[in-house]
């Protein structure tokens, strides 16, 4: 069996590499996992981005060294959001990752024998979810962001709420006390060992509601439903050391897997934003 592999380390390639699986390590593979590969004299970190089952196997090719982990530490969506905004960014491949996995996650995460990992479900149901079109709500007069949701969103659980700033939450919250105590709520101003325990507990779903930034988005999601995202025409981009992703950008390679059901409520959506909504044909509501 063949795999396409993402480099997690530094390198020069701006595409996944072909490597050979033997036949006792295929039954511990599957898209996500981590894998040792030999790269000249020393032995790397790669993430497996495809199974290439039904391909001729070419001597040439080599073989993998070890698998360090078959728990979804990604999920397939957000290697096709890698693999999307490689492409569109001209970046080598191994820089979008870091957004989505930084080193000192997984540096923690090999430290500690991946037994970190709490699962609560099949990661295998990471799966098309939803054929629903993203719905774009405009909020033109002074609406409640509750009172919105209750009106168009069935079940307020399931749910990531993705906001602007850290202000915008805390003003959310102050107005909606019933969240303060039954969700997960994150800042931006956080250490590295409380990033390394959100991204745990996202993983296990230690709530059924989240509040962050636009930093969640580079986080596995895949437990949850639906995303609530609170557009705001003053934040535009993310950032990650040297490099600068639009925030639509990413949001829009998650739409792309079709894996949760996607709302935006504004009151002053950026005209770019406004323009993208009717390009992907967002299902549109003024209230």
């Amino acid at each position: 069996m063949l795999i396409k592999v993402i480099p997690i380390n530094l390198s020069f390639w701006e595409d996944a590499l072909t490597y050979y699986v033997k036949d006792n390590q295929k039954k511990y593979i599957d898209i996500w996992s981590v894998v040792s590969l030999p790269i000249k004299n020393s032995i790397s970190y790669w993430i497996v981005s495809q199974i290439i089952k039904n391909e001729t196997y070419d001597m040439e090719i080599k073989s993998i060294i070890d698998i360090l982990c078959s728990f979804p530490i990604l999920s397939q969506y957000q290697i096709k959001s890698i693999i999307s905004l490689s492409s569109k960014y001209f970046l080598p491949i191994h820089k979008v990752l870091n957004l989505f996995l930084p080193k000192f996650i997984l540096n923690r995460l090999e430290k500690n024998a991946f037994q970190d990992i709490v699962w609560i479900d099949n990661p295998k149901n990471d799966i098309k979810k939803t054929k629903n079109a993203p719905q774009f709500i405009h909020s033109i007069g002074k609406r409640n962001i509750i009172d919105i949701l209750k009106e168009n969103i069935w079940e307020l659980e399931d749910i990531v709420f993705v906001f602007p700033d850290d202000f915008s939450i805390d003003s959310f919250l102050k107005d909606n006390i019933e969240f303060q105590n039954n969700s997960s709520v994150y800042k931006n101003s956080l250490t590295y060992s409380q990033k390394y325990k959100i991204y745990l507990d996202i993983l296990s779903k230690k709530n059924n509601i989240l509040f962050w930034t636009r930093k969640i988005l580079q986080y596995n999601l895949v437990a949850y439903k639906k995303l609530v995202y609170i557009e705001d025409s003053m934040v535009k981009y993310n950032f990650n050391q040297f490099e600068k992703y639009s925030n639509f950008d990413i949001i829009k390679s998650i739409i792309d897997a079709n894996v949760f059901d996607v709302y935006f409520i504004s009151s002053v959506p950026s005209v770019d934003f406004f323009y993208s909504s009717k390009l992907y044909k967002f299902d549109y509501k003024a209230i």
